[in-house]
């Protein structure tokens, strides 16, 4: 999946952090105090940059693959005391938190391709992207683009999906044999 959100920094606050994520869990995480979810969210924003932005949004992306059906997203900060945080001031007096809004979250299924087994011939061989989604750029380990190649050689050749956050790939393993002389 692609996950996207934008987050910008509330004027009260009176520090930015480094690191927001994304946590994809099967129940909402609780805690019956005021300290941070001690999880390890999927897609993270960890130190590239402050996220100090107060008049404008900062875009946060990442990919995962996901092992259960999730059902809840929970945006924040997951480190707790481990956070850097950075004073960026206020003019709010008596603040002493980060507090940030977040917007156009977005969680999408990215198209992984897919080119089925390996492949045995005596020939050359045309390999094909199963079933190609009609908006994906595919692009091949030998330069070539497009949802299929012809191959002439023995060799393993990989397509990869060009996103803009997720790559995502399949291998096939082509061997070409001899002829049959007759």
């Amino acid at each position: 999946y692609q996950v996207e959100f934008f987050v910008s920094l509330a004027d009260v606050s009176k520090f930015a952090v480094n690191e927001l994520g994304a946590l994809f869990s099967m129940a909402p995480p609780v805690r019956n105090d005021d300290l941070h979810i001690p999880r390890v969210p999927q897609v993270v924003h960890g130190g590239a940059s402050w996220l100090d932005d107060k008049m404008g949004w900062t875009r946060i992306a990442g990919c995962f693959i996901a092992d259960s059906a999730y059902t809840t997203l929970t945006i924040g900060n997951f480190l707790g005391t481990a956070t850097d945080h950075l004073n960026v001031g206020t003019q709010f007096p008596l603040t002493n938190y980060c507090y940030y809004y977040a917007e156009d979250v977005s969680v999408m299924p990215l198209p992984t391709p897919s080119l089925g087994p390996d492949i045995k011939a005596c020939e050359p061989v045309v390999i094909s992207v199963i079933d190609p989604d009609p908006g994906t750029v595919y692009t091949w380990n030998t330069g070539s683009t497009g949802s299929s190649i012809t191959v002439d050689t023995t060799g393993i050749f990989i397509v990869t999906t060009s996103g803009p956050n997720c790559p995502m790939s399949d291998t096939v393993e082509v061997t070409i044999g001899q002829p049959f002389a007759f």
